[in-house]
């Protein structure tokens, strides 16, 4: 076996307990002999629905949303940067739910780019009051440069039956953060479109 499968071997045989977070990842376990505990990371619910969300393109405003605090890790600017190309031809509205920790500079920079009136800044929301927010947006969208746990992206895939999430690294010059805001607007499009979910 692998290096990191032998690795994981010896972590179970030296655990006293496992902990997993989904019922899938505690069948993974069952075959390797090992009986977890199922300790869900949210507690978010999805509503249920089926078939797409998504209404004929252009019948109204399509939702995009993250959850995260306001941060450079968190990297929303790089969402905002690309509400204006998603908005040539797709009526977009960005919502951005989480404590503020840049002082107000993303806002001033979506106002720099004339998106002041398409991105709501919602502050901090408690965990009981982000059901209505995962429940009224058609696209999840995580711009991080890096995540741990990646909570929030768990909350919206059992909340949401469409999305799109992608991580991105650190641009290492402008040129690459230039193709990073043209490929997240460009699955934001596709999936706005009614054409799929993005790749």
């Amino acid at each position: 076996p692998s290096r990191g499968r032998a690795a994981v071997a010896e972590a179970l045989a030296l655990a006293t307990r496992v902990h997993v977070c989904t019922e899938f990842m505690a069948a993974q376990a069952k075959a390797h002999g090992v009986s977890p505990v199922v300790i869900p990371l949210t507690t978010v619910r999805g509503p249920g629905t089926s078939g797409t969300r998504f209404p004929d393109p252009g019948s109204r405003t399509l939702r995009l949303l993250q959850v995260a605090s306001l941060s450079r890790v968190k990297n929303q600017k790089l969402l905002i940067d690309a509400l204006p190309i998603v908005r040539r031809s797709v009526d977009a509205h960005v919502d951005l739910v989480g404590e503020d920790t840049l002082g107000g500079a993303l806002q001033h920079h979506a106002a720099q780019l004339g998106m002041a009136d398409h991105v709501t800044f919602h502050g901090f929301v408690p965990q009981n009051g982000l059901d209505r927010f995962y429940g009224s947006a058609d696209i999840y969208v995580q711009t991080s440069l890096h995540e741990a746990a990646g909570v929030s992206v768990l909350e919206a895939a059992a909340a949401m039956q469409l999305k799109v999430v992608k991580q991105w690294r650190m641009p290492e010059s402008h040129e690459e953060l230039g193709m990073q805001v043209k490929a997240i607007a460009g699955q934001c499009r596709l999936v706005g479109r009614g054409t799929g979910p993005a790749p």
